[in-house]
C-alpha cells in the first residue's frame, strides 16, 4: 500500500465551535511536545509520505507544535508538500497574519474553512487576509472547505472569493445540521 499524504493533527483545542463539528467536546489526555510533532514529520517523510497536512481542531491554538513540525518537514531532504488546515480565527489583520506566516516557511497548501458555520465567529475578512499573505509568500495551493446544510450556502460563500478567481480551489461537503 502506497501512502499520498497524511495528517497530524497538531490539537483538539478550537475555539470557534462551529454546529457541524465533529471535535466539539474532544479532549486529549495530553498535547505532545514540539519534539515528538518533529518527529513524527520526521518519520512520516522518512518513510516516503509525500505529503503532511497540519489539521486539529485549530492548529494555530498551538502553533508551537505547528511550526515545530512544518520546520521539520519544509527541512526534511524528501521535500514534501505541506499543508495545514485552519478556520482563519488568527486573520484578524495582515500584520497578524504576516507575523505567523513569516515563521512557516515551506507551507504549499492552506485548507481554509469558510462556511455560514465558520462565519457565526470568523468573518470573510480574516480568511480574506490569510488568502492574502499566502498569496503573497507563493502558496502555490489555497483551497477553500465549505459545508453547506443548504444548496443557497454555497454560492453565497463563492460569492465572497469570487474575485481571486481560479487562484482558490474550493471543496463542498453537504452536512444535515441539527
Amino acid at each position: 500500500m502506497y501512502y499520498t499524504k497524511i495528517l497530524i493533527s497538531v490539537t483538539e483545542i478550537c475555539t470557534v465551535g462551529c454546529r457541524h463539528c465533529g471535535f466539539i467536546g474532544s479532549i486529549r489526555e495530553r498535547q505532545p511536545a514540539d519534539e515528538e510533532i518533529a518527529d513524527w514529520v520526521t518519520q512520516a517523510c522518512d518513510f516516503g509520505i509525500p505529503n503532511i497536512i497540519f489539521t486539529g481542531g485549530e492548529p494555530f491554538q498551538r502553533f508551537s507544535l505547528l511550526k515545530a513540525g512544518v520546520q521539520a518537514a519544509s527541512r526534511h531532504p524528501a521535500r514534501p508538500g505541506i499543508g495545514c488546515f485552519t478556520s482563519s480565527f488568527w486573520g484578524k489583520n495582515r500584520a497578524t497574519v504576516d507575523k505567523f506566516l513569516d515563521q512557516l516557511p515551506g507551507l504549499t497548501h492552506f485548507y481554509l474553512s469558510t462556511d455560514v458555520f465558520h462565519q457565526e465567529k470568523v468573518p470573510a475578512q480574516y480568511v480574506r487576509n490569510v488568502i492574502d499573505g499566502a498569496l503573497e509568500r507563493g502558496v502555490p495551493h489555497i483551497s477553500l472547505c465549505i459545508t453547506i446544510a443548504e444548496d443557497a450556502e454555497e454560492q453565497q460563500i463563492r460569492s465572497l472569493y469570487e474575485d481571486y478567481g481560479d487562484r482558490l480551489l474550493v471543496s463542498v461537503d453537504r452536512k444535515s445540521v441539527v
